[in-house]
Formats: structure tokens, C-alpha cells, sequence
């Protein structure tokens, strides 16, 4: 059975390419512009891709909403935002979003991977860089700093189990916790 996805971004080039990206990858395809909840009720997708203009409308009551409902507080939310905005991921968060991503900054196959992530139920790992062999592993890996190009702050090495790849198989990369990129 194709998995369901719902989605929910304002811009609608933005819209159009995840829409073609996840159907050429195998979803069912749901897209809404205004009437996420009714749609999130109706359809029960197994998982959505918000966009934060939604969610930020009547003061995230979409997302109390979905929280709300027994029927619906189990599928996943990734927020999408054209922006960064820390006050809102940071709210966002509290309802147990399941990522936050800015999306002039990341691909499709980064929402991709990370959709298949939550469906899956694969784990991953967030850690602080506190040692040199941490170092090493970003420079093998091509990054010329651990600061985020954006803020400044302090990577973090994340570990991404592939389930694809085998039992003991990990995907490596860095990434800003403050602004997700």
C-alpha cells in the first residue's frame, strides 16, 4: 500500500515540486491549500508537510488540533517554513513537530529521506561534536567548518540508521541546531 502524504505548502512552485517529487517516489499525493484539518480528518494521511503559514494561522491551531485528536495525534508533522524564524520552530516544537525545515535550504531528497525516516520509524541520533575523531569525520566528509554558515553556532553530528542498507548501517552528517541547516 502507497504511503499517504498530505501536502500543505503555500507557494504553490514549492508545492508543485514536492507534489511531483513524492508521487514519482511512490505516495499517494494529497495537497491542500487551506482546509488542512478538514482533509487531515476526512483522509488520514500518514504524514504531513506543513507549511508554517498554516500552522501560524489562528495561532497554530492546526497543530492543537491534530495533537488534540486521538485519531490524528500520531501522524507525523514536518514543518515547512520559507524562512527562519526560531520563535516559531521553537512553538512549533512544543507540538511535537517532527522536523523543521527551511526550505530554500534544503532539497527535495533531504525531505524525502527525512519523510521515510518517521515512516519508517527509523532512529536518529543527534550529538554535540566533544571530541577530535567527531572533527575528523566532518573533514573526511568534506565540511571545511563546524560553525553553521548561517548563525555561527556549533554543528551537530547526526547519525540517520538506514534500514535499507542493512541492520548496523548509520548515514552521517552536520547540522545546525539551531536553524536546521
Amino acid at each position: 500500500m502507497k504511503p499517504k502524504i498530505l501536502i500543505a505548502i503555500s507557494d504553490q512552485f514549492l508545492r508543485s515540486i514536492y507534489e511531483d517529487f513524492f508521487r514519482e517516489s511512490g505516495f499517494l499525493v494529497l495537497v491542500s491549500e487551506d482546509n488542512v484539518l478538514s482533509i487531515v480528518l476526512k483522509e488520514r494521511p500518514n504524514i504531513i508537510l506543513l507549511d508554517i503559514v498554516y500552522a501560524e494561522k489562528d495561532d497554530f491551531n492546526i497543530l492543537k488540533s491534530l495533537k488534540e485528536s486521538d485519531a490524528t495525534k500520531k501522524i507525523p508533522v514536518i514543518l515547512f517554513s520559507r524562512f527562519a524564524d526560531e520563535e516559531s520552530r521553537q512553538k512549533a516544537f512544543t507540538f511535537e513537530v517532527k522536523d523543521f525545515f527551511i526550505g530554500e535550504y534544503n532539497s527535495p531528497w533531504t525531505v524525502f529521506s527525512k519523510v521515510k525516516t518517521h515512516l519508517e520509524g527509523e532512529k536518529s541520533y543527534r550529538l554535540p561534536i566533544t571530541n577530535l575523531i567527531m572533527e575528523e569525520i566532518a573533514k573526511d566528509l568534506g565540511y571545511q567548518s563546524l560553525k553553521c554558515n548561517k548563525c555561527f553556532t556549533q554543528m551537530e553530528m547526526i547519525l540517520l540508521k538506514d534500514s535499507n542498507k542493512g541492520k548496523n548501517y548509520f548515514k552521517v552528517s552536520f547540522v545546525c541546531p539551531k536553524c536546521g541547516i
